[in-house]
C-alpha cells in the first residue's frame, strides 16, 4: 500500500519537526525509523495491521503527538471483539 510508504515519510518529518521532543530521543527515533530494514518492517506492519482510514488520518496530522488520535481508527482484531 503506497499510503503506508507515504505515512512512513510523513511520520519521519513529524518526528524531525517536533520541538517538544528531547534531541537525543528524536535522533534515536529518526535513526531507527530510517534504517532500511526497520523501514521495511514498519511499512509491512502498516499494510498488515492498519486500516486505510487510520493511515489517512496519520497523513493529515501536523504534530507527532496528534498521531495517537488515529489509533481509534485501527481495525478491530477478532480476539479484541470476543473479550467484550
Amino acid at each position: 500500500m503506497e499510503e503506508c510508504s507515504d505515512a512512513q515519510i510523513h511520520i519521519s518529518k513529524l518526528i524531525a519537526n517536533d520541538e517538544t521532543m528531547e534531541k537525543g530521543v528524536q535522533a534515536l527515533m529518526l535513526r531507527s525509523i530510517l534504517k532500511p530494514e526497520t523501514s521495511e518492517a514498519i511499512i509491512r506492519s502498516c499494510v498488515e495491521n492498519k486500516s486505510l482510514l487510520q493511515v489517512q488520518c496519520e497523513l493529515s496530522k501536523e504534530k507527532f503527538g496528534d498521531l495517537q488520535d488515529c489509533k481509534k481508527l485501527a481495525p478491530k482484531r477478532a480476539e479484541e471483539s470476543e473479550e467484550g
